[in-house]
């Protein structure tokens, strides 16, 4: 998740990267929050990604590579053992050669080859594509999306896909806001409407649980609609904000570890959580970067 920002830092936006890591621990953990509320965490790190994917310097694919495939690969490998050790199934039902490659023995992983194709498409489409062709046609899809959700969902589609394909959306809407917010108010307005639409839509023909994750994401996002952060620097948030990969990575371990020691619901998450950014933080501070790159 990172790998989806650019060297320039807005407190604002950080704080929200540690709010919504925190709700990814939770839609994990089963705490009192709904997981359908909680997904909002992974709402708003995807709109993250298709957003810092088309604002800033594009990176080359190699480096795109090498910031999101190694860390899967080593965590793929990290999963497997654990798993093993645990005497927990190391495939799912259905799984085949392909989907057990794009999601690993931890579905949770899935995100990474997702987010690489995703930032490596982006960063050629918005050389390609004019700003305001390419920032429509992102919302134009993501709506249909939003709208096709009973359709989708009632397909049977197959992990990790499935996971892409809710993931989308906010990905799209992400590239919407980077590449319309310096375009005429009136296509800013017709994009935020359409969404609205699609939400309500949705949420109508029975999709709330689906549409609500989506929606509280895209409100937290609105802070990108800002010129500059909306809270001043903060010593704390610029700390954690960076453990946030790393929270995303690890997390289901802690808080399997966490579990048989007997924590449950909401204690699980909130000491998971903590448990996760210090030992990410921990290990940034002993491991040199160049090692720590390929971790998190």
């Amino acid at each position: 998740m990172d790998a989806t920002l650019q060297k320039h830092r807005r407190t604002d936006v950080e704080l929200l990267r540690i709010i919504a890591a925190f709700l990814i621990v939770y839609f994990h953990g089963e705490g009192f929050i709904p997981a359908h509320w909680a997904y909002a965490g992974l709402t708003v790190f995807l709109i993250f990604m298709g957003y810092y994917a088309c604002v800033g310097r594009p990176k080359p694919i190699f480096a795109t590579a090498q910031r999101l495939l190694i860390p899967y690969a080593v965590w793929f490998v990290f999963y497997f053992v654990l798993r093993s050790f645990l005497g927990k199934p190391i495939f799912r039902e259905h799984d085949n050669l392909l989907t057990f490659a794009l999601s690993s023995p931890s579905i949770h992983l899935w995100f990474l080859p997702f987010a690489f194709i995703c930032i490596s498409l982006l960063h050629y489409l918005r050389r390609a594509v004019p700003a305001l062709l390419l920032g429509s046609v992102a919302v134009g899809i993501a709506t249909v999306l939003i709208l096709a959700v009973p359709l989708w969902k009632g397909l049977g589609i197959s992990t990790p896909f499935i996971q892409w394909l809710h993931a989308l959306a906010p990905v799209l809407i992400g590239v919407g806001i980077a590449q319309l917010q310096t375009q005429r108010t009136v296509y800013r307005g017709l994009a935020l409407v359409s969404i609205i639409v699609a939400l309500v839509i949705a949420t109508l023909y029975g999709e709330g649980r689906t549409t609500i994750g989506y929606a509280l994401g895209i409100a937290l996002c609105s802070v990108l609609f800002a010129r500059e952060s909306l809270i001043r620097p903060n010593r704390l948030v610029d700390t954690v904000a960076p453990t946030t990969m790393g929270i995303y990575l690890v997390h289901p371990a802690v808080l399997v570890i966490l579990y048989w020691l007997g924590l449950r619901a909401d204690t699980n998450v909130v000491v998971g959580f903590a448990v996760s950014a210090a030992g990410v933080w921990l290990v940034q501070k002993v491991l040199p970067p160049a090692v720590t790159r390929y971790l998190f």
